[in-house]
């Protein structure tokens, strides 16, 4: 089978080529871009003088005998069909592939091995394009040591009369498939590049993929989903969720905004409401960047020796999220409220919040904010301990010593900030008829009912406009309509 790549041709045109090297032998074409650049496809080992590159390039139908590979970094869009099979189009870890059909394929993985150490480390959360028997993924079930589970939040076993918890469900114990939109747990003790071949979804028009996600109360992680993106491309998330740290030395993860972008086959934790209400998390295509939009957030990272250890999030638009506590020996920044800790908080324009931290072990930590799209009048941190008040405007970071027996109560944040997020309104779109409660809604939307605390009580699916009942004690609420990007913010009371 001939492989062909996007290569750059000197000059500013590119071409496919087969075993010929005249321009007459095209194999396939791509239709031009908005810089006026012909994009086509190479042949891989094409022996003139080319550079591979990673542009973006728009691929007519792919021919049984060609194999088409979508560069790390690149982005292929195929606006026909793929004749062969999954093998004949292969995308690599941190490349892009938008297709205008659901098209046979395969997703790569670069995985990198844990060796023999015995500290828990390069862990990977994955899902899949499609449902995929591990057996069937080369390297998967790796001999010579693999960790592969799926996340079950209302999991325990009963030991010697004592309720154990078994959240993470072993495959060696159970085997199951691999599913799209769930998300897995995984780490190999070697260096390999997974491939997991499937139906790859259309995604060329913002398509969206909704994951049910469950909430089963009087567990440890109750509410806690483990889901994944399953489109060839990036997407983003419509709520905010954890990923697992850069490090993948522990599965605490990362605490991100609604609204971020997330790697194709990477898997993330939701927290679903406390309701019995259907509830989904939703996947919206686009080739986007990986990362948070920009968004006036107050993102408070700690670190150690210079490596990354927590983040705890200041958000102005209705945001939080519950602090994901798998494992209790680990350094950590958050919120407490009342009993429970929050990883992600909503915040009027201005106030004083406290900030806790805990220290695995002694030593210096850096406590930082990344002030680049801050618009803050005022931002100020105190530590309680030694009195020190840091001007996060001015120098926005501190260093400080602390033991494992510090007071969790360490730090104050003041704040004053200018402006929320441009998309986020607080125009009415709710009001009260007397019996219930009239959503005016256009589309798809997810409808939060938000304590003054900033805690979601209870949240639904909406399709255009509906009657809901809000099922809180009287008080003072945040109605929160999420339709894709755009959010809206109403304050209800309810009698």
């Amino acid at each position: 089978m001939n492989t062909y790549n996007v290569v750059m041709h000197r000059g500013t045109s590119y071409y496919v080529y087969d075993n010929s090297t005249s321009e007459t032998a095209l194999r396939g074409y791509a239709s031009e871009q908005a810089n006026a650049r012909g994009f086509y496809l190479f042949k891989k080992n094409e022996s003139k003088n080319r550079e591979t590159i990673n542009a973006n390039a728009k691929v007519t139908d792919i021919v049984s005998n060609v194999l088409v590979t979508v560069k790390a970094n690149g982005i292929v869009y195929l606006t026909g069909a793929n004749n062969g099979t999954a093998a004949n189009l292969v995308v690599e870890d941190g490349g892009q592939l938008v297709t205008s059909a659901n098209v046979a394929g395969t997703m790569q993985k670069d995985v990198t091995g844990y060796g023999n150490t015995t500290v828990a480390s390069n862990y990977y959360l994955i899902t899949a394009p499609s449902t995929i028997n591990p057996q069937n993924v080369e390297y998967m079930l790796n001999t010579n040591g693999y960790d592969l589970y799926y996340f079950d939040q209302s999991a325990e076993d009963d030991v010697d009369g004592e309720n154990v918890l078994l959240e993470w469900r072993n495959y060696k114990d159970v085997p199951f498939n691999l599913e799209a939109g769930t998300g897995y747990l995984y780490a190999n003790k070697e260096n390999k590049t997974l491939n997991l071949a499937g139906t790859l979804a259309k995604n060329d028009n913002n398509e969206t993929f909704a994951q049910n996600i469950t909430y089963v109360e009087g567990f440890r992680f109750s509410g806690w989903n483990l889901v994944g993106n399953p489109f060839s491309s990036n997407a983003s998330v419509n709520m905010p969720f954890y990923k697992m740290k850069s490090s993948r030395d522990g599965i605490n993860g990362t605490a991100v905004v609604s609204g971020s972008v997330i790697a194709p086959m990477e898997g993330v934790f939701v927290i679903a409401a406390n309701s019995n209400a259907q509830q989904q998390v939703t996947f919206t295509a686009t080739t986007d960047p990986v990362g948070s939009p920009a968004k006036n957030n107050v993102n408070i990272d700690v670190n150690r020796d210079n490596e990354f250890l927590d983040r705890a999030i200041v958000n102005f638009n209705g945001c939080t999220l519950s602090k994901l506590n798998l494992s209790e020996n680990t350094t950590k920044v958050y919120f407490q409220q009342g009993q429970e800790e929050f990883a992600i908080v909503s915040v009027e324009n201005e106030g004083e919040l406290p900030v806790n931290f805990k220290a695995s072990r002694n030593g210096r930590y850096t406590m930082s904010v990344d002030i680049e799209d801050l618009d803050m009048n005022y931002l100020h941190l105190i530590d309680n301990k030694t009195g020190m008040d840091i001007d996060l405007l001015q120098t926005p970071s501190y260093t400080f010593q602390a033991s494992t027996g510090d007071n969790a109560y360490r730090f104050r944040l003041v704040f004053d900030a200018n402006s929320v997020q441009e998309n986020n309104t607080t125009a009415n779109f709710a009001y009260f008829n007397g019996s219930e409660w009239v959503i005016n809604n256009n589309g798809n939307a997810t409808l939060q009912v938000v304590d003054m605390m900033g805690r979601v009580l209870s949240s639904q699916t909406l399709s255009g406009n509906a009657n809901v009942n809000i099922n809180q004690p009287a008080g003072i609420y945040m109605l929160r309509l999420v339709n894709g990007e755009n959010v809206m913010v109403q304050k209800v009371v309810v009698r």
